[in-house]
């Protein structure tokens, strides 16, 4: 057994069996990953990949126990990769983000100015994007670390911690008849042209699932991934919409009005989502704390990190 071996499980389980992408990324031969396999197979004494013909479908019983003990050996290398970076480079380099539009429009400014304050010669780079796809961004090493709601289907080799609480509102063009209402529901919302998030992102799903779940299925005229976008149609009278409630500013948006709809759904606590490994740089643990102070971020993964082990 080898690194180089354990490596290839790690991408053949990431690139979805595709033996021609895994050598692609890696930059080698798709023959000379499948024979480093089947040596690993010939000295385990049991195969770890399930095979119809010559095509990969998955993972064993036993190949499954090989792939989580690989990742954490490679969660083991990376962190040591990027202890040894650290050293030789006390300051400088870059740090990827990936993200919601909304999280990169809303909530991280604060935290990116105070972030620069620090550490000016860091290259910040924000990927938006939706949450199923930060979440592979993360685990494929294309980020550093993801923040926006737990996608639907989860990456489960990432640490996820709790870092922002969403609030909602609803927002609607000025003398709108639900505004004369003594408490919204969702039953009256559901009157009227609905304005909403693309279902890829979490303040999509997670709104839809809330009127689906009452049996209502309102009247969808608009869907966009952007709030500003969301708050022009809203302004022009195209319907009335869902937002977060950092979303709405009251002395710029002077064509909307916003009622708090915050009991109506179930709250969006956004995740910081690492990949699990020993070490955490000090970039990443920087940015981290301008974003959430609560957390202390190096406890939390070395507690996610021993859980794998003790799995």
């Amino acid at each position: 057994m080898n690194f180089h071996q354990m490596r290839y499980l790690c991408e053949v389980a990431r690139r979805n069996y595709n033996l021609s992408e895994v050598a692609r990324v890696l930059h080698t031969s798709q023959p000379g990953i499948s024979r480093q396999i089947q040596m690993l197979e010939e000295e385990l004494g049991f195969p770890v990949l399930t095979r119809q013909g010559k095509r990969i479908t998955g993972f064993t019983r036993q190949g499954a126990m090989v792939l989580a003990t690989a990742k954490r050996l490679m969660g083991d290398f990376n962190g040591l990769r990027q202890l040894s970076e650290d050293h030789r480079r006390k300051s400088g380099g870059k740090l990827i983000v990936a993200t919601t539009h909304f999280h990169a429009r809303y909530t991280l400014l604060g935290a990116v100015l105070k972030f620069r304050r620090t550490h000016p010669k860091v290259s910040l780079i924000l990927h938006q994007s939706d949450p199923l796809d930060i979440a592979r961004r993360v685990t494929s090493e294309e980020a550093d670390i993801g923040i926006s709601v737990v996608p639907p289907d989860a990456y489960t080799d990432l640490v996820a911690l709790p870092c922002l609480s969403v609030k909602r509102v609803l927002i609607t063009p000025r003398e709108h008849p639900l505004l004369a209402v003594s408490q919204a529901t969702l039953q009256k919302i559901a009157m009227y042209p609905l304005i909403a998030y693309d279902r890829k992102l979490g303040g999509g799903w997670r709104v839809m699932r809330a009127f689906e779940d009452q049996g209502l299925a309102p009247n969808i005229v608009l869907t966009a991934t952007d709030a500003d976008v969301i708050k022009a149609y809203v302004a022009a009278g195209l319907g009335v919409a869902v937002v977060q409630a950092s979303v709405y500013d009251r002395k710029k948006d002077r064509e909307l009005r916003a009622v708090d709809v915050s009991h109506l759904f179930q709250p969006g606590p956004s995740v910081l989502m690492m990949r699990r490994q020993v070490y955490v740089s000090e970039v990443v643990r920087d940015f981290v704390g301008a974003v959430t102070p609560e957390i202390d971020l190096d406890s939390a993964v070395l507690t996610a990190h021993a859980e794998t082990k003790s799995s």
